[in-house]
């Protein structure tokens, strides 16, 4: 494999892979996005389980 660049894109792919993994693989309709008056952030399931990544 042949890459350049500052970032190491193949292992973020990885990374994010394992996290998403970790969390049982969770289908696209478990994600949600909330925008509130003080910032944004993503919830899965339900908006109280937010997601720090």
């Amino acid at each position: 494999m042949r890459q350049s660049g500052e970032r190491d894109l193949w292992r973020e792919a990885e990374d994010a892979f394992r996290w998403w993994d970790g969390l049982g693989r969770p289908a696209a309709d478990r994600w949600g996005l909330a925008v509130v008056p003080d910032g944004r952030f993503v919830w899965l399931d339900t908006e109280d389980h937010r997601i720090d990544r």
